[in-house]
C-alpha cells in the first residue's frame, strides 16, 4: 500500500460519512513522507511526534511545492482540569450549515 493510499483511508476514517476524500487529494502528490512517534514504555502515551514531508499541489494549472515539518510533545495527561465555556459566548453562538458541499 502506498502513502496515497493511506492518507486515502485516513480521511475516509475522518471525514463525515458520504465526504469523498479524493477532491482533498486531487492534484496532491507525495514526494516524500517521514514520521517518528516516541511512546512511553510504561503508560503507552505519546511522547513526541515528528514528521517531514514533501508535497507537490497543483491546483488551477498552478505548481507548488510545499514541504511541512510538524513537531508535537504530549504532556499532562488527564491533568486539565474542566473547561467551562462562558454563558455570554454560548449565546452568541450559530449553528453551523451543513459543509458537505466543501468535500
Amino acid at each position: 500500500m502506498n502513502v496515497q493510499n493511506i492518507m486515502e483511508d485516513s480521511l475516509k476514517e475522518m471525514l463525515p460519512s458520504g465526504q469523498s476524500p479524493e477532491k482533498l487529494l486531487e492534484g496532491l502528490t507525495i514526494n516524500d513522507l517521514e514520521y517518528t512517534m516516541k511512546i512511553d514504555q510504561d503508560t503507552y502515551y505519546p511522547e513526541t511526534f515528528h514528521m517531514d514531508t514533501n508535497l507537490k499541489i497543483v491546483e488551477n494549472g498552478k505548481r507548488i511545492e510545499w514541504k511541512p515539518s510538524i513537531y508535537s510533545k504530549f504532556s499532562r495527561f488527564n491533568e486539565i482540569e474542566e473547561i467551562v465555556i462562558p454563558k455570554e459566548l454560548l449565546n452568541q453562538a450559530e449553528e453551523m450549515e451543513d459543509m458537505s458541499g466543501i468535500f
